[in-house]
């Protein structure tokens, strides 16, 4: 258990992509990401405005900022209660470990 875990008093809907041996999403019959089984993970939320660069150079406003531990591993494409992670943050303890994820969304 991570030291952010008794911090993490709300809960999110996290959706994985699903993704096939060379970390490429597996595109469902209309050409859209596919997601596993939704689940319901502790975090804590924050309503926050910022612009963030994508990894395509275009600048986008990010209005919910969510705060996990370990239980769960985080890439951009995930859904956290259906808005996609834009981007992602790791915390890492002092021994090298993931300790938790500060994620972004739109």
């Amino acid at each position: 258990m991570s030291r952010m875990t008794k911090y993490l008093k709300q809960k999110a809907v996290v959706e994985v992509m699903k993704v096939d041996e060379h970390d490429k999403p597996i595109l469902d019959m209309y050409g859209d990401p596919s997601y596993h089984v939704p689940v319901t993970i502790p975090c804590r939320r924050e309503r926050v405005l910022q612009d963030i660069q994508t990894t395509t150079g275009s600048i986008v406003r990010s209005s919910t900022t969510y705060y996990t531990d370990e239980t769960i591993s985080v890439k951009v494409g995930d859904k956290f209660d259906g808005k996609p992670v834009i981007d992602f943050e790791e915390y890492v303890d002092g021994r090298g470990l993931i300790e938790g994820y500060r994620v972004v969304v739109v």
